[in-house]
């Protein structure tokens, strides 16, 4: 039986380590904080368990779905997802991405051409996220969408590597009505491309591979995101997974057959393999004594704000997201209503995630900010009616890190490096930033 070491109890390494086992390998999971699942993991407060943003599980396909199911022991509320986006001002329910119909005819009309050119055209070198944009969307599109891009991540597209677009929801874009969105996706290089809203029918674009559940999406039982990190953990010790918190990797050494990790407590692990999940500057530290990424990564701070109010003080819907530069929330969500955390006297949370790479001042002192986010989450449909007394605010120095141009080149060269130390060691990618894109990551990576 192969026996691997997964370094990172995250998302990444919760369903790394759920793959292996169940290919029968012998898998120990180590992690350095006393629990699983990092930014995933809910905080308690005022009796109600505090995602950190806006977590739902997406019924993409059924064997994304029965791992979830899995690894939650079947503790799960369905989802009627209700989303809205508000792009450049103007606010279009039924979408969560960029939409862009708002546009002039004349202006979509060069959009969609250059969109059908760009999908026709052999693709270029892409060393920004500024050119991959150009390549795939036109420049027209392109400059509306480096708008969206600094509100997310507070940096033009010009200075971010290419590899930042699997860190964006910029996938499809919607540019034209759906009557004719429809026609154009048909398609498969316009579909790629190019959005239509499914608000009416959730399944419209998964049914073929998501046969099993009648819904779109679905969300923890109990705790919120907490609920899916306790029950991983219950599900990874039945399935034989030896779970180490409180360490890390401190050293990687080869011997003989074996890799041995040396953590942090001086304690000693052998292994066939080794999985990193984590920071891979980190092991670069560990293998060379540099850190060549650290400096090739833009941290985005967030600044989360939640508001204890009452249940009919919150609207309708999910979540909405901003992409506009003049407000300060990217998204607003309703975890308090959607998974059901209702206390006795009828309160429920809210929560506000604001980017604060470009605003210090917000991040020094967040609660001057207080009445202008909840304003922004009224005028959003959010919520309603006077600001609540009970809030709590959240500062996270890092949420996303998107690369900067020639992290991708940077990265390629110390993967380089560390299949001379050893082949045994696998990095997994770490922009690969949605639950989807990360399963189909780490089964890219274990096929390999």
């Amino acid at each position: 039986m192969k026996s691997w070491v997964i370094i990172g109890g995250g998302y990444r390494g919760i369903l790394a380590a759920y793959l292996l086992a169940k290919a029968h390998c012998n898998v120990t999971l180590i992690e350095r904080s006393e629990s699983l699942g990092g930014v995933m993991n809910a905080q308690e407060w005022s009796g109600f368990y505090l995602d950190n943003g806006c977590h739902l599980f997406d019924n993409f396909s059924d064997e994304m779905t029965d791992i979830m199911f899995d690894l939650m022991d079947g503790n799960i509320i369905p989802v009627n997802v209700v989303y809205a986006s508000v792009t450049e001002g103007v606010k279009k329910d039924g979408m969560a991405i960029p939409d862009y119909t708002f546009l002039e005819r004349t202006a979509q009309q060069q959009i969609l051409y250059e969109v059908v050119e760009a999908a026709t055209t052999k693709p270029q070198n892409e060393a920004t996220l500024e050119d991959l944009l150009s390549h795939r969307f036109g420049p027209t599109l392109a400059k509306h969408l480096a708008t969206a891009g600094r509100k997310i991540f507070g940096v033009d597209a010009s200075k971010l590597d290419s590899e930042a677009f699997l860190s964006t929801p910029f996938g499809r874009i919607r540019i034209v009505p759906d009557d004719m969105g429809l026609v154009l996706k048909e398609s498969p290089a316009l579909d790629e491309r190019i959005a239509a809203s499914s608000q009416d029918d959730p399944l419209k674009y998964y049914r073929h591979q998501a046969t099993k559940y009648p819904y779109r999406n679905f969300y923890p039982r109990g705790k919120g995101m907490r609920t899916f990190c306790e029950k991983s953990l219950d599900c990874l010790q039945r399935l034989g997974v030896k779970v180490i918190f409180g360490e890390t990797a401190a050293n990687l050494s080869v011997n003989q057959a074996k890799l041995r990790i040396t953590l942090t407590n001086g304690k000693e692990q052998e292994a066939d393999r080794v999985l990193w999940t984590t920071d891979a500057g980190r092991l670069a530290e560990i293998l060379f004594h540099e850190n060549s990424l650290d400096s090739l990564e833009h941290k985005v701070p967030m600044v989360l704000y939640f508001f204890k109010c009452k249940e009919e003080q919150v609207g309708a819907y999910t979540y909405i997201h901003d992409y506009s530069e003049d407000t300060q929330i990217f998204r607003a969500s309703t975890p308090g209503s959607y998974g059901q955390q209702i206390d006795a006297e009828g309160n429920s949370y809210v929560c506000f995630e604001v980017p604060a790479t470009v605003r210090q001042e917000l991040w020094a002192d967040p609660d001057q900010y207080l009445n202008e986010i909840w304003r922004e989450g009224e005028n959003l449909g959010i919520v309603q009616g006077q600001l609540p007394v009970e809030h709590t605010v959240v500062r996270l120095p890092v949420s996303y890190k998107p690369p900067k141009v020639g992290y991708g080149h940077a990265r390629e060269e110390l993967l380089l490096r560390v299949r001379g130390f050893s082949d045994r060691i696998t990095v997994a990618h770490q922009t690969a930033f949605s639950k989807v894109g990360i399963l189909e990551s780490l089964k890219a990576l274990q096929e390999s």
